[in-house]
């Protein structure tokens, strides 16, 4: 990750740090709600079946957000969470990344709602990670970004298009409300909605993401993994 990408998980982990651990479940839980569709997207690309329904985990998890009440969590869910994600090495679609950091986000509200948050910076770049790798794809063709002159300018295009922006802004504001006092069943039901509105999908990222490898982008005609 470049040091700009840094800067960004970097100001929101600054202020998810001063949350209590029931607040950044929120904010994790909304985070996961977003990228839920390309898990799916995932699962259906590369016939992925895990074992438990994750999406029930995370509806769980809201609810134990909404009411304080977590007897339906445990540990052992985090390693139901776990066996549901996929390895990179198994899989050569782009969506790995996203799947991957859908279930970090949801491993993280489910930490937090248990009371060890263990939220570490990776946790924190999950929330943007997704959107970062697959806007890079689209945009330059390549996921990441190595230390050199040659694509800090590509860094920047990806931080400076309205779709990467607008994911930092709502979480942004997800941690504002998450420390609103007081913290009613209201302001997280909101939050779920508002998740539910804005989850990412194809279009909205102008991205399909099938038969990727690591050569860089092709044309629609030759390969169909980019969006005209």
């Amino acid at each position: 990750m470049s040091s700009k990408f840094d800067e960004d998980v970097d100001h929101l982990s600054s202020a998810i740090n001063k949350l209590r651990s029931e607040r950044v479940a929120l904010v994790f839980c909304a985070s996961a709600q977003r990228l839920s569709t390309l898990y799916t997207a995932f699962c259906a690309e590369t016939d992925w079946r895990p074992q438990s329904d994750l999406a029930e985990i995370l509806r769980t998890t809201w609810q134990a957000v909404k009411t304080q009440n977590v007897i339906s969590l445990t540990p052992r869910t985090l390693a139901v969470i776990l066996e549901g994600t996929p390895d990179a090495d198994a899989h050569d679609s782009i969506l790995t990344v996203p799947a991957q950091d859908y279930c970090i986000c949801l491993e993280s509200a489910v930490r937090c709602v248990l009371g060890n948050p263990k939220v570490c910076s990776q946790s924190i770049d999950a929330n943007l990670e997704a959107i970062r790798v697959l806007l890079s794809y689209k945009l330059t063709g390549f996921i990441d970004f190595p230390d050199t002159d040659e694509f800090h300018q590509a860094t920047e295009q990806v931080r400076s298009d309205e779709r990467y922006k607008s994911e930092i802004e709502r979480i942004r504001i997800d941690i504002q409300d998450a420390g609103n006092e007081p913290f009613t069943y209201t302001i997280v039901e909101a939050v779920r909605q508002r998740a539910i509105a804005a989850q990412w999908s194809f279009d909205r990222l102008g991205v399909l993401c099938r038969n990727y490898d690591d050569s860089g982008p092709e044309t629609r005609s030759e390969r169909g993994n980019l969006a005209k």
